[in-house]
């Protein structure tokens, strides 16, 4: 805001109060204006009214309380610290690499079956003091027992590992950036959601490409910054252009054609979806790809938001990519810029 609000105690004090007047007297904006009276309910519409309006609210998000972990009970306290230390290690990625500050306002939902992920879920919301939504949909999260997958929706991450009971715990020690990376995909995806301010939303998946923007684009961000989080933290670079064009010289790639989760959501839509917002992030800046999710908030509509940052029309950039992903001469004269 750019005024002291008071200590961070999580009250609605004094000095809470004559900061958030103080900045609404020296905004003018239409959006200011429409803001209702702050109070403990409309806090979060201030903090993504805020975000939008002043460059540097990079991501904010109130938290009434830090992050938990599902499942409860002793016997799983040690898998709970676990995830809490490779969460930090994710927030800390967003934070000091690219201005990104998340106050915690999710839950991590473990399990090693889609029954007992649901019964963390029912858990979790009824210590939020929320309903239960059976209408929770989590097939495109493949908890066969012998990998780990995840799953995001807004304010909740779930995550299936591939070992029953404690077990898990001396397994996950040998695969600590593998999960850290996990994690940090999926918390990309709760920047689209609140960037985009799709707070209240359906739980089906399938709608996120509706909702959001383009499927190809919702996953690539995350494929992005998830490889860019390994590269940082093995003090590596990541493969230069031409060998990541190479490597997709067998696949199709149409971008259009990643529309279904089934078609992205595959070690090959993850590949190209991540190479075509690796173009984009390496003409335009990283930063561009947080900026369109803030642009849609806006506009509503994924072609115009993805020209509001990208300068060119959504179906133009689609037609070029087919050449861009075949051509290492003609990927590198646009990553170059105009």
């Amino acid at each position: 805001m750019g005024f002291h609000p008071g200590p961070v105690d999580g009250q609605m004090g004094r000095l809470t109060r004559s900061a958030a007047n103080k900045w609404r007297a020296g905004n003018d904006t239409e959006r200011a204006k429409l803001l209702p009276g702050l109070n403990s309910t409309t806090a979060m519409e201030w903090c993504r009214t805020i975000g939008l309006l002043k460059v540097n609210a990079r991501y904010a998000w109130p938290a009434t309380r830090s992050l938990k972990v599902y499942p409860a009970g002793r016997e799983y306290r040690e898998i709970r610290a676990y995830f809490k230390e490779l969460d930090d290690a994710a927030r800390k990625f967003f934070r000091t690499k690219h201005n990104v500050r998340i106050a915690g306002r999710y839950d991590i939902v473990l399990g090693w079956t889609k029954k007992q992920m649901l019964a963390n879920y029912q858990q979790a919301r009824k210590d939020r003091g929320l309903d239960y939504q059976h209408a929770i949909k989590l097939r495109h999260i493949n908890c066969n027992g012998k990998i780990v997958s995840a799953l995001a929706i807004p304010g909740y991450i779930f995550v299936c590992w591939p070992i029953d009971d404690q077990e898990s715990a001396d397994s996950f020690r040998f695969m600590k950036q593998k999960i850290a990376a996990i994690l940090v995909h999926e918390i990309m995806h709760q920047i689209q959601y609140e960037y985009s301010r799709i707070s209240v939303f359906s739980h089906v998946v399938d709608s996120r490409s509706k909702i959001l923007g383009p499927l190809w684009m919702i996953e690539g961000t995350a494929v992005y910054f998830q490889n860019q989080f390994v590269y940082d933290d093995v003090k590596g670079v990541g493969p230069s252009l031409r060998l990541q064009t190479y490597r997709l010289r067998n696949e199709n790639k149409d971008l259009r054609s990643l529309t279904a989760p089934k078609s992205v959501h595959d070690r090959i839509g993850y590949k190209i979806s991540g190479f075509a917002t690796g173009l984009l992030a390496m003409r335009y800046g990283d930063q561009a790809l947080f900026d369109y999710w803030k642009n849609f908030a806006v506009n509503k509509r994924q072609n115009a938001s993805f020209r509001a940052t990208f300068d060119m029309g959504l179906n133009e950039f689609l037609r070029l990519f087919s050449t861009l992903s075949s051509d290492v001469d003609a990927a590198e004269k646009f990553v170059s810029g105009p």
